[in-house]
């Protein structure tokens, strides 16, 4: 930040609120960002006194973008009445934004540290537990985009003298810092759950606890799944404690290997991905024929299953110790859906697990399945995302970055350019 106490002169008024203005140690000095940030921080502790300690409700467009709106314009408007007074000074200093930064540090490490509640429903939550929305977090990031306004201002009116690297940094934080904070009312991550041959055009907002629609369809035609091959553990049949030490893999169920396991011998005879008492093709129930060996050779055979929802798992018992075959672990999942929109044509398509697809800026994610609910069918979860405000907030990155790269490169410049220091000649005397 730009060292301006000495440019900026006292007020030139001589009322009342100069006269207050003048008497405050202001300007850019550590006292003035220390009594700017003590009263932010009162004002917001105020605000979330009259709001009854609910915190700020969390605006949607259009109202975002009005208060956006007001907030530029007051920004603009204090920038135009106090210039010339040794309050810009402050608000426009660097020791204000290491005291902002400093500030909005203390209030991560309670978001860190406590489990947030981003929606009561009317609910009295405590503060350290709704720090997204605490007006005292929220006037310090106002504060944190005010001065890098106030600053880049102050940069503009000097007739662009400084570097462009301070115009990339700054402006870069107060577009990602701003686009963030006003754009989080419009950011949608809805849940859509829809089973084979069905279709969806609704999603749950988990955190709002609401269903909205969405401006497609979906037509699930397949749920894909392909698991890990079935393993294999042993637990204590008293307590269900893995009798496996820290550490040791679980036995991969191969037909015609064998294995020890906590130091039981095991072979596989037979292995199958669809178990002969399956209650219809579609249940696909991993199963093993073993025969399980104790250290003193006592044996025992029989079938291991993980079951599912219609059908029951099978163990495998030896005195206090039981084989277990864990849950199927899934290595693939897809959908295979149509996609249905207003005045357009159906689109086919597919998403897997890290290949989402974007469509009207919305992205689809393959996040889920499930199996085993009682109905028989099989569900998908997809994702569906929509952050219009994300490509302000990537813009802001994109600056920052470039003025990173600026930084670079005249640190660079300052290098070649220092004087190459030559040590000094040492004769040598002749003995």
């Amino acid at each position: 930040m730009p060292e301006t106490a000495s440019v900026l002169p006292r007020p030139r008024s001589n009322g009342p609120i100069a006269a207050v203005l003048t008497s405050l140690p202001l300007g850019n000095t550590w006292t003035g960002a220390v009594l700017v940030l003590a009263g932010t921080t009162a004002a917001g502790f105020g605000v979330d006194h009259a709001l009854h300690g609910h915190g700020f409700p969390i605006p949607m467009w259009p109202l975002n973008g009005v208060l956006l709106a007001a907030w530029i314009s007051l920004q603009a408007l204090t920038f135009i009445l106090a210039r010339g007074t040794t309050l810009l000074a402050t608000l426009v200093g660097s020791r204000l934004a290491v005291m902002t930064l400093a500030g909005l540090v203390v209030w991560g490490a309670v978001l860190g540290t406590f489990p947030q509640v981003t929606h009561a429903h009317g609910e009295h939550v405590a503060l350290h537990q709704r720090v997204l929305t605490a007006p005292p977090f929220v006037f310090l990031l106002l504060l944190l985009t005010g001065n890098l306004a106030w600053a880049t201002l102050s940069h503009v009116v000097r007739g662009l003298t400084w570097s462009s690297l301070f115009l990339c940094n700054h402006v870069g934080v107060y577009v990602a810092v701003t686009a963030a904070l006003f754009g989080v009312g419009d950011l949608r991550r809805l849940d859509l759950w829809v089973h084979e041959d069905g279709f969806v055009w609704q999603g749950t907002d988990n955190e709002r606890h609401a269903t909205f629609d969405t401006p497609f369809a979906i037509h699930l035609h397949k749920l894909t799944i392909d698991y890990y091959p079935p393993q294999l553990t042993l637990l204590n049949a008293e307590t269900g404690d893995p009798l496996l030490a820290r550490g040791e893999d679980l036995l991969t169920l191969k037909a015609g290997t064998q294995g020890t396991l906590a130091g039981h011998s095991v072979e596989v005879m037979e292995v199958t991905r669809q178990a002969p008492w399956s209650a219809s093709p579609d249940d696909g129930v991993a199963a093993a024929r073993i025969a399980v060996a104790t250290p003193d050779g006592e044996r025992v055979e029989g079938w291991v299953s993980a079951g599912n929802a219609r059908v029951p798992p099978l163990f495998v018992g030896l005195g206090d110790v039981v084989a277990v075959m864990p849950d199927l672990r899934a290595r693939l999942y897809q959908s295979d859906f149509t996609l249905v929109r207003p005045d357009q044509e159906p689109l086919p398509t597919t998403i897997r697990v890290n290949q989402p697809l974007r469509v009207d800026g919305w992205w689809l994610y393959q996040k889920g399945y499930d199996t085993a609910r009682p109905d028989g069918r099989r569900w998908s979860q997809i994702e569906a995302i929509r952050d219009p405000w994300l490509p302000a907030v990537y813009a802001g990155l994109v600056l920052m970055a470039l003025g990173a790269l600026l930084g670079l490169g005249r640190a660079a410049g300052l290098l070649r350019a220092m004087p190459t220091q030559v040590a000094p000649d040492v004769k040598e005397e002749s003995p």
